[in-house]
C-alpha cells in the first residue's frame, strides 16, 4: 500500500491496465476452454448419433431384404396344395397324353416356385429331424431306429426357412416276440 503512495497517480493507473489485460486474458481462456470442452461433448453426440443412424439403416435394410425375401409365403404356401393336387392327378390318370399334359404343367410350376427360391425338402431314407420332418406315422423296421420309410405328403423349404414340414412314416425296432 505505502508504494502505491509515493507512485504518482499515472503510474498506479497504468500498473491497473497491465493488471486488468492479465485477468482477461484468464477468463477468455477458461472461457476458450469451456467453448472447447462443449464443443467437443457435441462433436461425440454427433458421431454417436451418425453411428446410430447406420446401425438404424443397416437394420432397417436387413429387415426390407428379409421381408421381401419372405412376403409371398402365403401365396408359395397356398399354391404347394396345387402342387400336391397336381401330382395325385398324374398318378391317378391313367391316359398317357393326359398325364403327360399333367407332368408338363407339374414341371412349369415346380420350376417357377425353385426360381422364386422354394425347394423340396428330402426326406426319404434320411434320418428324421423334427426341424424338416413331422412324424405322422410309425412302423416295425429292420432300418435303423429314426429313419424315414415313406414320405407321405412333400415338404418344402423357402430360402432357408421351412415352408412346410415334410409328413413322414418312421423307423422303429421290431417287438422282440420271445416275450
Amino acid at each position: 500500500m505505502k508504494e502505491q503512495e509515493n507512485k504518482p497517480d499515472g503510474q498506479m493507473a497504468h500498473e491497473q491496465k497491465k493488471e486488468l489485460p492479465q485477468t482477461e486474458v484468464e477468463m477468455l481462456k477458461r472461457e476458450l476452454a469451456e467453448k472447447t470442452k462443449l464443443a467437443d461433448e457435441y462433436l461425440n453426440r454427433m458421431k454417436y448419433m451418425q453411428a446410430e443412424f447406420d446401425n438404424f439403416r443397416k437394420r432397417e435394410d436387413a429387415e426390407r431384404k428379409e421381408f421381401v425375401k419372405f412376403a409371398n409365403h402365403e401365396l408359395i404356401s397356398a399354391l404347394l396344395n396345387i402342387v400336391d393336387d397336381f401330382e395325385r392327378a398324374i398318378a391317378a390318370t391313367k391316359d398317357a397324353k393326359e398325364k403327360a399334359a399333367l407332368d408338363m404343367v407339374h414341371k412349369r410350376f415346380i420350376k417357377v416356385l425353385s426360381e422364386r427360391g422354394v425347394k423340396p425338402i428330402d426326406a426319404l431314407g434320411k434320418k428324421f429331424d423334427a426341424h424338416l420332418h413331422e412324424a405322422f406315422l410309425s412302423e416295425e423296421s429292420d432300418k435303423e431306429e429314426g429313419t424315414v420309410l415313406a414320405e407321405l405328403q412333400k415338404g418344402y423349404m423357402l430360402h432357408d426357412k421351412v415352408l412346410r414340414h415334410t409328413k413322414v412314416k418312421v423307423a422303429k425296432k421290431k417287438e422282440d416276440a420271445k416275450k
